[in-house]
Protein backbone atom coordinates (compact mmCIF):
# COMPACT_ATOMS: atom_id res chain seq x y z
CA UNK A 1 0.00 0.00 0.00
CA UNK A 2 3.00 2.37 0.89
CA UNK A 3 4.82 1.41 -2.29
CA UNK A 4 1.32 2.32 -4.34
CA UNK A 5 0.70 5.62 -2.77
CA UNK A 6 4.73 6.47 -3.02
CA UNK A 7 4.12 5.35 -6.33
CA UNK A 8 1.35 8.02 -7.19
CA UNK A 9 2.74 10.36 -5.35
CA UNK A 10 5.73 10.19 -7.59
CA UNK A 11 3.56 10.42 -11.22
CA UNK A 12 1.62 13.51 -9.30
CA UNK A 13 4.71 15.27 -9.19
CA UNK A 14 5.68 14.27 -12.73
CA UNK A 15 2.05 15.47 -14.04
CA UNK A 16 2.61 18.92 -12.62
CA UNK A 17 5.75 19.78 -13.19
CA UNK A 18 5.09 18.65 -17.15
CA UNK A 19 1.80 21.07 -16.90
CA UNK A 20 3.97 23.76 -15.06
CA UNK A 21 5.92 23.60 -18.73
CA UNK A 22 3.20 23.79 -20.64
CA UNK A 23 1.31 26.98 -19.30
CA UNK A 24 4.96 28.64 -19.56
CA UNK A 25 4.88 27.68 -22.97
CA UNK A 26 1.44 28.91 -23.49
CA UNK A 27 2.38 32.25 -21.76
CA UNK A 28 5.48 32.86 -24.19
CA UNK A 29 3.65 32.30 -26.87
CA UNK A 30 0.94 34.86 -25.58
CA UNK A 31 3.68 37.51 -24.78
CA UNK A 32 5.05 37.12 -28.63
CA UNK A 33 1.69 37.97 -29.86
CA UNK A 34 1.02 34.79 -31.08
CA UNK A 35 -2.82 34.68 -30.26
CA UNK A 36 -3.59 31.85 -32.20
CA UNK A 37 -0.95 29.63 -31.31
CA UNK A 38 -1.32 30.94 -27.63
CA UNK A 39 -5.23 29.77 -27.62
CA UNK A 40 -4.25 26.24 -28.69
CA UNK A 41 -1.12 26.13 -26.69
CA UNK A 42 -3.60 27.10 -23.23
CA UNK A 43 -6.82 24.76 -24.71
CA UNK A 44 -3.98 21.75 -24.75
CA UNK A 45 -2.23 22.72 -20.88
CA UNK A 46 -6.02 22.88 -19.76
CA UNK A 47 -6.96 19.71 -21.59
CA UNK A 48 -3.88 18.44 -20.39
CA UNK A 49 -4.62 17.94 -16.52
CA UNK A 50 -2.59 18.17 -13.45
CA UNK A 51 -3.23 21.74 -12.98
CA UNK A 52 -3.85 23.29 -9.68
CA UNK A 53 -4.62 26.39 -7.80
CA UNK A 54 -3.21 29.65 -9.29
CA UNK A 55 -1.59 27.86 -12.10
CA UNK A 56 -5.06 26.50 -13.35
CA UNK A 57 -6.99 29.90 -12.57
CA UNK A 58 -4.06 31.45 -14.56
CA UNK A 59 -5.06 29.12 -17.83
CA UNK A 60 -8.43 29.97 -17.50
CA UNK A 61 -8.05 33.44 -17.43
CA UNK A 62 -5.76 33.88 -20.72
CA UNK A 63 -8.05 31.78 -22.39
CA UNK A 64 -11.21 34.30 -21.40
CA UNK A 65 -8.08 37.52 -22.55
CA UNK A 66 -7.92 35.27 -25.64
CA UNK A 67 -11.92 34.77 -26.66
CA UNK A 68 -12.90 38.36 -25.19
CA UNK A 69 -9.91 39.54 -27.94
CA UNK A 70 -11.75 37.57 -30.90
CA UNK A 71 -15.27 38.04 -30.01
CA UNK A 72 -16.11 35.03 -28.18
CA UNK A 73 -17.98 37.02 -25.44
CA UNK A 74 -20.05 33.55 -24.11
CA UNK A 75 -16.48 31.68 -24.06
CA UNK A 76 -15.33 34.67 -22.39
CA UNK A 77 -17.80 34.98 -20.22
CA UNK A 78 -16.96 31.00 -18.79
CA UNK A 79 -13.35 31.08 -18.60
CA UNK A 80 -13.55 34.35 -16.69
CA UNK A 81 -15.91 32.73 -14.24
CA UNK A 82 -13.67 29.54 -13.97
CA UNK A 83 -10.47 31.80 -13.30
CA UNK A 84 -12.45 33.85 -10.35
CA UNK A 85 -13.78 31.11 -9.13
CA UNK A 86 -10.29 29.61 -7.86
CA UNK A 87 -8.74 32.81 -7.66
CA UNK A 88 -11.00 36.37 -7.10
CA UNK A 89 -7.75 37.85 -6.49
CA UNK A 90 -6.94 38.33 -10.18
CA UNK A 91 -6.93 41.58 -11.98
CA UNK A 92 -8.54 42.73 -14.49
CA UNK A 93 -6.48 41.93 -18.27
CA UNK A 94 -5.06 45.32 -18.86
CA UNK A 95 -5.02 44.35 -22.66
CA UNK A 96 -8.85 44.48 -23.10
CA UNK A 97 -10.90 47.60 -24.02
CA UNK A 98 -13.16 48.91 -21.45
CA UNK A 99 -16.27 47.57 -22.82
CA UNK A 100 -14.49 43.80 -22.02
CA UNK A 101 -13.32 44.77 -18.85
CA UNK A 102 -16.94 46.11 -17.61
CA UNK A 103 -17.98 42.13 -18.92
CA UNK A 104 -14.88 40.93 -16.62
CA UNK A 105 -16.26 42.79 -13.51
CA UNK A 106 -19.91 41.59 -14.20
CA UNK A 107 -18.34 38.07 -13.85
CA UNK A 108 -16.90 38.76 -10.57
CA UNK A 109 -19.56 40.28 -9.02
CA UNK A 110 -21.74 37.24 -9.78
CA UNK A 111 -19.14 34.22 -9.45
CA UNK A 112 -18.72 32.54 -6.11
CA UNK A 113 -15.59 30.90 -4.75
CA UNK A 114 -14.95 27.40 -5.79
CA UNK A 115 -15.16 25.61 -2.02
CA UNK A 116 -15.11 21.75 -1.46
CA UNK A 117 -17.20 20.83 1.87
CA UNK A 118 -17.26 17.22 3.30
CA UNK A 119 -19.64 16.73 6.39
CA UNK A 120 -20.82 13.53 7.86
CA UNK A 121 -24.55 13.03 7.04
CA UNK A 122 -26.27 9.72 8.87
CA UNK A 123 -25.11 6.72 9.51
CA UNK A 124 -27.78 4.13 7.59
CA UNK A 125 -28.22 0.99 9.60
CA UNK A 126 -25.64 -1.31 8.21
CA UNK A 127 -23.39 0.97 9.83
CA UNK A 128 -21.92 2.96 6.77
CA UNK A 129 -21.29 6.47 7.27
CA UNK A 130 -22.35 8.61 4.66
CA UNK A 131 -20.70 11.56 3.94
CA UNK A 132 -22.40 14.82 2.55
CA UNK A 133 -19.82 15.84 -0.67
CA UNK A 134 -20.37 19.56 -2.13
CA UNK A 135 -18.16 20.10 -4.35
CA UNK A 136 -17.41 23.10 -7.03
CA UNK A 137 -19.45 23.96 -10.36
CA UNK A 138 -17.08 22.31 -12.27
CA UNK A 139 -15.52 19.15 -10.08
CA UNK A 140 -16.89 16.24 -12.32
CA UNK A 141 -15.47 13.30 -9.58
CA UNK A 142 -14.33 13.68 -5.61
CA UNK A 143 -11.55 11.85 -4.20
CA UNK A 144 -11.65 11.02 -0.44
CA UNK A 145 -8.48 9.70 0.34
CA UNK A 146 -9.30 8.18 4.36
CA UNK A 147 -6.69 7.70 7.33
CA UNK A 148 -7.41 5.88 10.01
CA UNK A 149 -5.15 6.72 13.32
CA UNK A 150 -3.57 2.81 12.63
CA UNK A 151 -3.22 1.71 9.62
CA UNK A 152 -2.38 2.11 5.89
CA UNK A 153 -4.56 5.05 4.37
CA UNK A 154 -7.02 4.08 1.42
CA UNK A 155 -9.01 6.65 -0.82
CA UNK A 156 -12.58 6.34 -2.76
CA UNK A 157 -14.23 8.58 -5.53
CA UNK A 158 -17.31 9.72 -5.98
CA UNK A 159 -18.93 11.33 -8.98
CA UNK A 160 -22.45 12.47 -6.72
CA UNK A 161 -23.30 14.11 -3.81
CA UNK A 162 -22.68 11.91 -1.10
CA UNK A 163 -19.60 9.20 -0.73
CA UNK A 164 -19.91 5.98 2.16
CA UNK A 165 -17.45 4.91 4.73
CA UNK A 166 -18.41 1.23 5.40
CA UNK A 167 -18.45 0.24 9.01
CA UNK A 168 -15.64 -2.33 9.21
CA UNK A 169 -12.86 0.46 7.61
CA UNK A 170 -13.24 1.77 10.80
CA UNK A 171 -11.35 -1.18 12.93
CA UNK A 172 -12.07 0.47 16.42
CA UNK A 173 -10.67 4.05 15.28
CA UNK A 174 -12.58 6.55 17.00
CA UNK A 175 -12.32 9.22 14.59
CA UNK A 176 -10.97 9.13 10.68
CA UNK A 177 -9.03 12.22 8.78
CA UNK A 178 -10.96 12.64 5.31
CA UNK A 179 -8.80 14.43 2.51
CA UNK A 180 -11.04 15.44 -0.56
CA UNK A 181 -9.78 16.51 -3.82
CA UNK A 182 -12.38 17.84 -6.23
CA UNK A 183 -11.16 17.40 -9.86
CA UNK A 184 -12.25 18.85 -13.10
CA UNK A 185 -12.99 16.63 -16.39
CA UNK A 186 -9.60 16.80 -17.34
CA UNK A 187 -7.82 16.21 -14.22
CA UNK A 188 -7.30 19.40 -12.35
CA UNK A 189 -7.52 20.04 -9.03
CA UNK A 190 -10.38 22.18 -8.03
CA UNK A 191 -10.15 22.26 -4.65
CA UNK A 192 -8.92 21.08 -1.55
CA UNK A 193 -10.45 20.25 1.70
CA UNK A 194 -9.54 17.88 4.92
CA UNK A 195 -12.01 17.17 7.54
CA UNK A 196 -12.06 14.50 10.96
CA UNK A 197 -14.83 12.37 10.94
CA UNK A 198 -16.17 10.95 14.52
CA UNK A 199 -17.00 6.96 14.11
CA UNK A 200 -20.24 5.81 14.58
CA UNK A 201 -20.62 4.31 18.54
CA UNK A 202 -21.42 1.00 17.18
CA UNK A 203 -17.72 1.03 15.05
CA UNK A 204 -16.17 1.56 18.29
CA UNK A 205 -18.10 -0.67 20.69
CA UNK A 206 -17.87 -3.81 17.96
CA UNK A 207 -13.92 -3.97 19.12
CA UNK A 208 -14.49 -3.91 22.68
CA UNK A 209 -14.77 -6.22 25.31
CA UNK A 210 -17.37 -7.85 26.99
CA UNK A 211 -17.07 -5.04 30.05
CA UNK A 212 -18.32 -2.48 28.10
CA UNK A 213 -21.91 -3.82 27.74
CA UNK A 214 -22.86 -3.80 31.24
CA UNK A 215 -26.39 -3.26 32.07
CA UNK A 216 -27.11 0.39 32.31
CA UNK A 217 -28.81 0.14 35.97
CA UNK A 218 -27.53 -1.07 38.91
CA UNK A 219 -24.62 -3.22 39.15
CA UNK A 220 -25.22 -6.25 41.60
CA UNK A 221 -22.87 -4.46 44.25
CA UNK A 222 -25.36 -1.48 44.43
CA UNK A 223 -28.79 -3.39 44.29
CA UNK A 224 -30.39 -3.40 47.73
CA UNK A 225 -32.29 -6.11 49.95
CA UNK A 226 -34.90 -3.65 50.63
CA UNK A 227 -35.44 -2.92 46.75
CA UNK A 228 -35.95 -6.53 45.96
CA UNK A 229 -39.59 -7.43 44.93
CA UNK A 230 -39.07 -11.35 46.49
CA UNK A 231 -38.58 -10.06 49.37
CA UNK A 232 -42.03 -7.71 49.32
CA UNK A 233 -43.86 -10.54 47.93
CA UNK A 234 -42.88 -13.09 50.53
CA UNK A 235 -44.03 -11.01 53.38
CA UNK A 236 -47.22 -10.40 51.94
CA UNK A 237 -47.42 -14.25 51.33
CA UNK A 238 -46.73 -14.38 55.09
CA UNK A 239 -49.54 -12.03 56.33
CA UNK A 240 -52.11 -12.68 54.28
CA UNK A 241 -51.39 -16.46 55.31
CA UNK A 242 -51.73 -15.43 58.72
CA UNK A 243 -54.83 -13.56 58.39
CA UNK A 244 -57.00 -16.52 56.94
CA UNK A 245 -55.64 -18.98 59.51
CA UNK A 246 -56.75 -16.66 62.24
CA UNK A 247 -60.01 -16.31 60.75
CA UNK A 248 -60.10 -20.29 59.73
CA UNK A 249 -59.65 -20.54 63.79
CA UNK A 250 -61.82 -18.34 64.79
CA UNK A 251 -65.11 -19.47 62.92
CA UNK A 252 -64.53 -22.99 62.19
CA UNK A 253 -67.84 -24.34 63.74
CA UNK A 254 -69.77 -21.39 61.52
CA UNK A 255 -71.06 -22.60 58.20
CA UNK A 256 -70.03 -19.94 55.27
CA UNK A 257 -71.52 -20.32 51.18
CA UNK A 258 -69.49 -17.75 49.32
CA UNK A 259 -70.07 -18.08 45.23
CA UNK A 260 -68.20 -16.66 43.63
CA UNK A 261 -64.97 -16.75 45.05
CA UNK A 262 -64.08 -14.04 46.76
CA UNK A 263 -60.82 -12.07 45.64
CA UNK A 264 -58.53 -10.39 48.27
CA UNK A 265 -55.96 -8.32 47.56
CA UNK A 266 -55.11 -9.81 44.15
CA UNK A 267 -55.42 -13.48 45.72
CA UNK A 268 -58.36 -15.62 44.90
CA UNK A 269 -59.89 -17.78 48.20
CA UNK A 270 -62.32 -20.12 47.93
CA UNK A 271 -64.67 -21.13 51.21
CA UNK A 272 -65.12 -24.82 51.58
Amino acid sequence: MRVLAFALLSTSLLASTSAAQSVEAAEARYRRGDLPGALEAFDATLRGGGLEGSTLARVHWHLGVLHAIVGDDAAARTDFGNALAIDPSLPVPDELPPEKQALYEAVRRDTQRAELHVEPLEVDPDGETILRVVAPRLASRTRLEVTPPDGDPWSVETTTTSARIDAAAWRGAPRLVVRATAFDAYGNVMARTSVSVVAPRASVESTEGPEQYALPYETPSERSVAKSPWLWLGIGAVVIGGAVAAVLLTTRDTRYVAEPSVVRSGLVLTWP
